[in-house]
């Protein structure tokens, strides 16, 4: 494999790790509040959602590594595409008061 092609994979998993960082700060909040043990009947629409959410990222991530160029660099945009809509859909969800904080009785 000739540098060039090297460096350009790299960079396309830079760019990946990149676009995913929204759905990473999603989940790293998730583990603060109870929503991930809690298995209520609002939160199971999550795991739905969660599962279409990891097919998305991971075909478009095995296309943005294994497709030519200008796909895959269109691979890595629609990805930034899912993980903003996540990151925005969970802050939604949270906000509407569908997670359980962990609670502390009174």
């Amino acid at each position: 494999m000739p540098p060039v092609k090297g460096f350009l994979l790299v960079g396309r998993g830079i760019l990946l790790l990149l676009a995913m960082i929204p759905i990473l700060i999603a989940g790293k909040f998730s583990k603060v509040t109870n929503d991930t043990v809690s298995l209520r009947l609002r939160t199971l629409p999550v795991i739905g959602v969660f599962i279409l959410v990891l097919v998305a990222v991971l075909t478009l991530g095995a296309l943005a590594m294994l497709a030519p160029d200008r796909l895959a660099y269109l691979s890595v945009v629609a990805l930034g595409g899912v993980a903003w809509g996540t990151w925005a859909m969970y802050g939604w969800y949270y906000e509407r008061g569908q997670v359980d904080l962990l609670r502390v009785k009174q």
